[in-house]
């Protein structure tokens, strides 16, 4: 039998496995101190676990928690209230404006509408220069791809197929290391 994974262990210490699978376990335990030591240290972990108080949540906190995650939604009725109370507002700013500024109404739209000509004049001209410099740089990108593929092409041509093969078993290794280290890496702590 391969050693034991965690979640093995806690339901051998929890006795929820069959007789069967029990007795599986127990003999390789006994011909195996990694998971003895591995069985030995969840045991006392929970039965630390188990000695612990229980925790006594604050009165309300239920209720607190689930308001925050489900907000009390918000009557319609106040949203008509702000938006009235809004324009309203506006009106009399614009009440005021006109009263202080001697403007009329006609100035203060062709003004407005200079000034958003004028910002539109001016992001249209910034969306087109941005367009410009991404076209600039694809055309840069492929470029530098095609120069990289030349490159290649011309030092496999150089070593011939002698290298070609020695480099792709070296590239293969390299890789094949890696993974294997990356595996292990991960699996190390799951096994006992």
């Amino acid at each position: 039998m391969n050693c034991l994974y965690p979640d093995q262990i806690y339901l051998y210490l929890e006795k929820q496995l069959s007789p069967s699978e029990i007795k599986k376990i127990e003999i390789h335990l006994a011909s195996c101190s990694k998971c003895q030591e591995a069985v030995a240290e969840r045991k006392i972990l929970q039965e630390a676990c188990q000695s612990l108080p229980l925790l006594e949540t604050p009165r309300g906190f239920s209720s607190q928690v689930m308001a925050r995650i489900f907000p009390a939604k918000t009557k319609p009725w106040l949203w008509l209230t702000a938006t009235t109370t809004g324009f309203l507002f506006l009106i009399l700013i614009f009440t005021l404006y006109f009263i202080f500024t001697e403007k009329n109404l006609v100035s203060l739209l062709t003004n407005s509408a200079h000034v958003g000509l004028d910002v539109l004049k001016k992001t249209s001209l910034f969306l087109i220069k941005s367009a410009k410099l991404a076209l600039l740089l694809g055309k840069i990108s492929i470029q530098f791809i095609i120069f990289l593929i030349n490159s290649l092409t011309r030092f496999m041509k150089i070593i011939g197929p002698e290298g070609q093969l020695i480099l792709f078993l070296l590239a293969f290794i390299l890789f094949t290391s890696l993974y294997l280290g990356i595996k292990k890496k991960l699996l190390t702590g799951e096994k006992a």
